[in-house]
């Protein structure tokens, strides 16, 4: 029972619903939207049909294509414009078989430039298992590919000297005799 200032008595009737649950979803949800726009990886968030639903600025900076250039556009259209050989029958074979892609491959950005990416593309599956997203990641692999490349010619060279020395001495040692 409470009472009023005057010292009248009144009833109070309500509900209260624990949102705490609900409050950590969103804080959770929010710091993964931080993540991916912060991210150094481009992200790429497809319907089921390969439109374009989002992308984040690592995309665009990576890519050289705005937001507002592929959203709506199909994924296939702008890769195409970034490459002569296209991986799509690949990768849609394993996202239609609900596997996971990943690959490198050597693509253009929007000016032209040649680069090499590293991408994994992902299926996203409602309750029901059925593919209802898709979502990829690319990351700019190009210094990496390019030191691997000179390393792979360091190695051939040193396997080529090291046969070499070895000759040398078996030839010194033959006239040696």
């Amino acid at each position: 029972l409470v009472r009023d200032a005057a010292g009248v008595p009144y009833e109070v009737v309500g509900s209260l619903t624990d949102i705490t649950g609900r409050k950590k979803a969103e804080e959770d949800l929010v710091r993964l939207g931080m993540a991916v726009e912060q991210a150094a990886e481009g992200f790429i968030v497809t319907d089921a049909n390969g439109i374009m639903e989002y992308v984040n600025p690592a995309f665009e900076k990576i890519t050289g294509y705005s937001c507002s250039e592929v959203i709506g556009r199909d994924v296939q259209s702008v890769d195409d414009e970034r490459q002569e050989n296209p991986y799509h029958v690949e990768a849609e074979e394993s996202i239609r078989k609900g596997l996971v892609w990943n690959g490198r491959r050597t693509t253009r950005r929007k000016d032209g430039a040649v680069y090499t990416e590293d991408a994994i593309i992902s299926p996203v599956r409602d309750r029901a298992g059925k593919i209802i997203k898709v979502v990829g990641a690319i990351r700019d692999v190009t210094q990496e590919a390019l030191l691997q490349k000179q390393l792979q010619v360091a190695q051939r060279m040193e396997a080529v000297g090291t046969l070499a020395g070895g000759i040398a001495h078996d030839f010194n040692n033959a006239l040696m005799g």
